[in-house]
């Protein structure tokens, strides 16, 4: 995943190359693991039929299994790829969804990767209190998690949410910090992000 937000053509040739060469006694986790990162992947590089399929695909196997990571990812990726397919019901849906399956779940960085959508999509649908609640609070568990993924996320949202509200010194602030913990986090596709909200 880290070479994915990195080198998204380096990544997708080497996930290839493990899905190739993937053992036939491979966990079903390992599979939809590798079929959400193939999605991810694909979402970066404007794949984005192939990347519906694998999330699909990883969405199915996970839930199959019981896999609550899985689908979060699954969920994750849906969301992502379905803005760039315009389709904002399937966006709504998978957003939706991820924040139920990451539930008493320890992953701070999926949660505030879902958070974040989740604000996005209250913000689109013109909900901006319940947009700028979501945000705070996805700000408060990535302080207490400490986890550098989480963090940026954190601040990428408390960032668009102070810009679009025309707050531009605190939404730089808050664009500085994303940078600083995606440098950290080795993430520059998010840095990068950062680079153009600043």
């Amino acid at each position: 995943r880290i070479l994915a937000e990195n080198d998204a053509p380096a990544a997708y040739r080497q996930a290839e190359h493990l899905q190739a060469t993937l053992p036939a006694d491979a966990t079903d986790a390992a599979r939809a693991r590798l079929l959400n990162l193939l999605s991810r992947i694909e979402i970066y590089l404007a794949l984005t039929d192939r990347a519906a399929t694998h999330a699909q695909q990883a969405f199915d196997l996970s839930k199959q299994h019981a896999d609550r990571i899985g689908q979060a990812e699954a969920d994750l990726n849906i969301a992502l790829n379905a803005v760039n397919q315009g389709r904002l019901d399937a966006m709504t849906a998978a957003v939706t969804d991820s924040m139920v399956i990451l539930d008493g779940v320890d992953r701070p960085d999926l949660l505030s990767e879902a958070m974040l959508r989740t604000a996005m999509m209250y913000r689109r649908q013109g909900q901006l209190d319940d947009s700028i609640t979501m945000t705070m609070q996805t700000m408060e568990i990535a302080r207490r998690s400490n986890d550098l993924v989480a963090l940026a996320y954190a601040h990428q949202g408390m960032a668009i949410s102070f810009e679009q509200s025309g707050h531009l010194k605190e939404a730089r602030e808050h664009y500085t910090q994303m940078r600083e913990q995606a440098h950290a986090a080795h993430m520059q596709r998010l840095e990068a992000e950062s680079i153009i909200g600043l």
